[in-house]
């Protein structure tokens, strides 16, 4: 969604989904933990890692790299999601990042406009994805999407329509996708 530099970040811990914006299967991840802090973190099931004899990975890849029984396929799958979703666009993932947060931002745009609502946050704080309060909307709207599966709940306070419109933009939806939600969404 945003490009990320872990080596200049220096986070102490960083984890991130690769389902969503990069397209991956769902179970690809990657944990970035911080060389002073990999022999105080341990995974939550341990196994033959503990106590091999190997010598060519540390005591971290030892134990977070195979453990135990499962399948491996959509962490492999992750080089090659890379390749193809950054060869969708002939600026590569500069481009696909560009192209979806210029549809993000057509999208809360459109929205807000066809529910007759202030955008809520300046395009400068805007990835692939913008978030529509309702409860700047019409009374019943939240709880009318939600039923069908539209809105992604925030908190349910102080009223059952504080929920929250999210709007994600990849490169294989249409913004005629965004126009028909409009159109259901106005259709009450």
């Amino acid at each position: 969604m945003l490009p990320l530099d872990l080596d200049g970040l220096r986070a102490s811990y960083y984890t991130g989904n690769l389902h969503k914006w990069v397209c991956a299967p769902v179970g690809s991840a990657f944990l970035a933990v911080a060389e002073r802090h990999r022999e105080t973190i341990r995974p939550t099931v341990i196994s033959h890692g503990w106590n091999t004899p190997r010598g060519d990975a540390s005591m971290f890849h030892r134990l977070f790299d195979w453990t135990g029984t499962f399948d491996p396929s959509a962490w492999l799958s992750v080089p090659t999601t890379i390749e193809t979703m950054g060869a969708l666009d002939p600026g590569g993932w500069p481009g696909v990042m560009d192209a979806n947060r210029e549809m993000a931002l057509a999208a809360r745009d459109l929205l807000c406009r066809r529910l007759d609502i202030a955008i809520p946050a300046p395009d400068s704080m805007i990835g692939s994805m913008a978030a529509i309060p309702l409860t700047m909307a019409k009374p019943g709207l939240a709880s009318r999407l939600r039923r069908q599966g539209i809105v992604t709940a925030v908190a349910a306070w102080p009223t059952p329509d504080a929920a929250v419109l999210r709007v994600s933009a990849q490169r294989y939806v249409a913004i005629g996708e965004f126009e028909r939600l409009a159109a259901a969404i106005i259709a009450d």
